[in-house]
């Protein structure tokens, strides 16, 4: 028997309000912002070891050891929590729940939220047969005035390197033998607007071999942001963590690198931290 329209429009309205709550699910509510002494997350039947950049999802049950300290922050609010041990910690979808003597104090300072669907790391990198374009690629950059670098296996090779505006003319190119580019004083590139670059060198037999990347200079308006978001000096180590996901967030991977270079410089025990400081 054939469904008449109504038919199939309610059996459309269940299938989404099925699989909406199952897809809402699998968004973390917070992640571990840090992590001192051992904190583990209680699954059926087993405990998984946590670590900086972990996500945690809604109803989450963290154990804390004697002496154990987490930094929890909700990425949707941009509400920080401290956490301490020992004793039990449940995140629900607002805030988390302390039992079994733990302690949990909500964090003073300026809330920088992120999306739950965009923790994953951002950036890539373009190759061509030797050549590998490092940065910046696909990505926002802060200042007017990149630094721009490629790697290459060879030695002894001569770069071509050009630079244009998306659209427009070519603003600077020039050759050279070192695998970076600055651009000279009175070269700066106009805030909001989208550049493209490419390196080209000669390869065995003649042949040019050429990699190309695209990359925009963040608006005022980004810029101004980052600013005011920025952790001052002597910030704790979360402050800085989420502020160098909220960079990457925003495409603004160049910078966002530094941030993390210098976080796993003082955890370099931490895979996590390695793993976004290397790319």
């Amino acid at each position: 028997m054939a469904l008449t329209a109504r038919r199939i429009m309610a059996m459309a309205a269940i299938c989404a309000a099925l699989v909406a709550p199952a897809a809402i699910a699998q968004h973390p509510v917070a992640l571990v912002a840090d992590v001192q002494g051992r904190a583990v997350l209680q699954t059926s039947g087993a405990t998984v070891p946590l670590a900086i950049l972990a996500e945690l999802r809604d109803g989450a049950r963290v154990r804390l050891d004697p002496g154990a300290r987490l930094v929890a922050l909700y990425v949707g609010s941009g509400e920080q929590y401290d956490a301490t041990g020992p004793g039990e910690v449940q995140f629900g979808a607002a805030r988390p729940e302390a039992s079994g003597g733990a302690s949990i104090a909500r964090r003073q300072g300026r809330d920088i939220r992120l999306r739950a669907t965009g923790l994953a790391q951002g950036g890539v990198v373009v190759r061509s047969a030797g050549l590998r374009l490092l940065t910046p690629v696909a990505a926002t950059v802060l200042g007017p005035s990149p630094e721009f670098g490629w790697q290459d296996l060879r030695a002894s090779v001569r770069y071509r390197f050009v630079l244009a505006e998306e659209g427009g003319p070519v603003v600077h190119e020039t050759e050279t033998e070192a695998r970076s580019v600055t651009l000279p004083a009175g070269s700066a590139l106009r805030p909001g607007s989208r550049y493209r670059w490419e390196v080209s060198a000669a390869a065995d037999g003649g042949q040019r071999q050429t990699a190309r990347a695209t990359f925009r200079v963040a608006p005022e308006d980004l810029r101004a942001q980052a600013d005011r978001l920025r952790p001052g000096a002597g910030a704790g180590f979360a402050d800085r963590v989420v502020y160098a996901l909220w960079l990457d967030e925003n495409d603004l991977h160049v910078e966002a690198r530094l941030w993390w270079r210098e976080l796993s410089a003082g955890r370099p025990e931490d895979a996590a931290l390695r793993i976004r400081a290397s790319r």
